[in-house]
């Protein structure tokens, strides 16, 4: 969503988001590195970093409410689902890595 909002006119960002590029590094991370077991505790504990980190920033609750337009309020929604839907697709991955093996 930070591609869609900056091609949308939003200007909160820096030319080259530092969050987009560390987010497309640990996604690589997870997938090349699929086979090792602590993979599954990265693809946790990012989208909970960056969920974190959306809920200090400044202008959150004026981004969600509207304050800034129908479109800021749709993205901004949007990117909290999807962190949502991370961190349970991360909390699922780590429970499937690491628990115990029966027969």
């Amino acid at each position: 969503m930070i591609v869609v909002q900056i091609a949308g006119g939003v200007d909160v960002y820096p030319t080259i988001p530092p969050g987009l590029v560390i987010s497309v590094a640990v996604a690589a991370l997870v997938v090349f590195g699929a086979r090792w077991r602590w993979t599954a505790l990265v693809a946790l504990a990012w989208p909970i970093m960056l969920s974190i980190g959306a809920v200090l920033a400044s202008g959150t609750l004026e981004a969600l409410s509207g304050d800034q337009g129908v479109f800021v309020q749709v993205t901004g929604i949007v990117q909290r689902v999807a962190l949502v839907v991370a961190v349970i697709g991360g909390a699922v991955a780590v429970w499937q890595r690491y628990r115990p093996q029966h027969g």
